[in-house]
């Protein structure tokens, strides 16, 4: 049975952004398909971006990752979006993502736009260790890999002091 309603929409698009092994020209389409909701990009949303166009995976191989052209059209689409609070937050963190170094060449976005964005970085307080993103040595702490992993508390559990 396929339950309806937010939850399981967002549920859907999580699925969707977890499975690496998705052929890269899929990702493309479906990644362009998110971003052409621009402003109205919900925070889960920006996740699956991250997770879509991401430069380091966990267990594919490096032909499912999109290609730099395609990553460095995403990261000037995620630029422009004007967001706030949560969403802004899991913007910059799709941005880290898209932009992180692999040390690859073949796979690295332009150096001069891993600076750009960079800079865009620090200027809209992004947290460093993630901006380190941007050079391929920088590894993910425990709490990144859980960020990027979606590995968190169920829909709608918080944790009390």
């Amino acid at each position: 049975m396929i339950r309806d309603g937010e939850q399981a929409r967002q549920e859907r698009w999580r699925c969707l952004g977890a499975f690496e092994l998705v052929p890269a020209q899929k990702k493309i389409a479906t990644g362009r398909l998110l971003l052409g909701r621009g402003a109205d990009l919900a925070a889960f949303e920006y996740w699956v971006l991250a997770r879509l166009g991401a430069r380091r995976l966990f267990h594919a191989p490096e032909e499912t990752i999109i290609p730099p052209d395609d990553a460095a059209s995403w990261l000037s689409a995620l630029l422009e979006i004007p967001a706030e609070g949560a969403a802004n937050h899991m913007r910059l963190f799709a941005i880290t993502r898209v932009a992180a170094g692999t040390g690859v060449r073949r796979l690295d976005i332009d150096r001069d736009l891993a600076a750009r964005i960079a800079d865009h970085l620090a200027s809209a307080d992004c947290p460093q260790h993630w901006i380190d993103f941007l050079e391929p040595q920088t590894l993910e702490t425990a709490e990144d890999q859980a960020r990027i992993l979606g590995d968190t508390l169920p829909l709608g559990l918080t944790l009390l002091d």
